[in-house]
């Protein structure tokens, strides 16, 4: 999606909400794609733009899973110019990734099993109520949004082949593919989850890859306990070798790729005292 300047941002704004104030960016570490904050006379609210295609199935998927009673918020879509962007009620609840430096690992691992409990409750939604929406398979959504999130293309191309390899086959359920603590929003008591965000990666994909996605970020060693606890609570038996495996290659990724900026960044500065 192509990036374009927050004035014509906050026009497009204007022209729905002509009361919007404090048009910002959410102040978090790292990429924000187009995602603007701001007040209005009925409370504030969250603006996000995207392709066209993800903001209308975005549109109808949470309206179906919020009147089933998933912990999300509908969303309605809007257009400016050609450009497409959804809107939501904004909730002031804390993000996982803004909290967890103040938690102890059994409030960590606590959050995490609720984050589970919710991931169950998205597997038992019958996948027919869904199959009817358009981009609605996880692949459908990733390539769209890929390129927006991963600019490097050998990452591109790591991420989709496994990607790819792990959602077709069995255990094909609606859940959030990518549930890592900056899309988790706390309780006041730091003691659950109480709503997930970014409705994206909310679709219909293998269950193993989707455990993977909530684990790759995980910051305690105790990744077996939390496999065992979903499996407990839904009944459903994961592929630990292949989430582990995965975890590892994951890992594996990210710190070739931490070397490889290292290396950048040397050159670049050996260039300049030349």
């Amino acid at each position: 999606m192509q990036k374009l300047s927050n004035e014509f941002y906050s026009a497009a704004i204007k022209n729905v909400f002509p009361d919007a104030e404090n048009i910002t960016t959410p102040n978090v570490v790292g990429h924000v794609a187009n995602v603007f904050m701001f007040q209005t006379n009925a409370g504030p609210r969250v603006c996000r733009f995207n392709e066209h295609n993800i903001i209308e199935r975005n549109y109808k998927l949470t309206r179906i899973l919020y009147d089933m009673g998933a912990p999300i918020m509908p969303t309605t879509p809007h257009v400016y110019l050609g450009q497409y962007f959804e809107s939501y009620e904004y909730d002031p609840h804390p993000t996982l990734r803004e909290t967890m430096k103040n938690m102890t690992p059994h409030q960590i691992i606590d959050a995490y099993k609720s984050a589970m409990c919710i991931q169950g409750q998205l597997a038992s939604f019958p996948v027919q109520k869904f199959n009817a929406l358009r981009d609605v398979q996880f692949m459908d959504v990733y390539d769209k949004t890929m390129p927006h999130y991963v600019d490097n293309k050998v990452m591109q191309y790591l991420y989709r082949t496994l990607y790819k390899h792990f959602s077709v086959g069995k255990n094909m359920y609606i859940l959030h593919s990518d549930l890592t603590p900056a899309n988790m929003l706390v309780n006041n008591d730091k003691n659950g989850i109480c709503r997930l965000i970014d409705f994206d990666a909310i679709s219909i994909c293998n269950e193993d890859m989707a455990i993977f996605g909530m684990l790759r970020r995980y910051p305690l060693k105790n990744v077996d306990e939390i496999i065992e606890y979903y499996q407990d609570i839904t009944g459903h038996n994961l592929n630990r070798r292949e989430i582990v495996g995965m975890l590892k290659l994951f890992q594996k990724t990210l710190d070739w790729r931490m070397q490889a900026n290292k290396f950048t960044l040397n050159c670049c500065r050996q260039s300049r005292q030349h």
